[in-house]
């Protein structure tokens, strides 16, 4: 039951991902990435313009529910990516008391962006990239969507 939590919770997190754009970056370098990052999901200010845009007393209380039980869920789930130098990643999600590892490959393209390729149970999408702004990875789809680009985001750990 955790596995498929964990799984589930992991193609969510690969479906968010698919619903960001590009924007000016700087080029990505392999040294840039090497090392653990710790993946981070910010949901709360789409959430709350959500909340503000709906109408319904019935869809407002709906929705608080629904950002109550994200944030529940997100409370118990830490993620980390172990960049190694072998074009391999290793991606560690630890959730309500049990601990998982999958791993994926990983690249950077002619333009300087990291893409992490599909692996295991991990599936991230063809159109997903990262890449490094302020010391961050960020997450965008190369679909160029408008949504903002810090929902999804990783923080170097060591």
């Amino acid at each position: 039951m955790k596995s498929f939590v964990l799984h589930s919770l992991l193609a969510a997190v690969a479906l968010t991902l698919c619903s960001f754009s590009t924007t000016a970056q700087s080029k990505i370098k392999e040294k840039d990435i090497i090392g653990t990052w710790k993946l981070y999901i910010a949901y709360e200010d789409e959430m709350e313009e959500e909340i503000d845009e709906e109408e319904s007393v019935l869809g407002k209380i709906l929705l608080k529910s629904v950002s109550g039980f994200v944030e529940g869920l997100l409370d118990n789930i830490e993620i980390y990516f172990e960049f190694e130098e072998n074009n391999r990643a290793r991606i560690t999600v630890s959730a309500f008391g049990s601990e998982e590892i999958e791993y994926t490959e990983w690249r950077i393209n002619r333009r300087g962006e990291l893409i992490l390729e599909d692996g295991g149970n991990v599936n991230v999408g063809d159109d997903d990239i990262w890449l490094l702004e302020n010391g961050r990875l960020v997450a965008y789809d190369r679909g160029g969507h408008d949504k903002d680009q810090d929902d999804i985001y990783m923080i170097r750990v060591n």
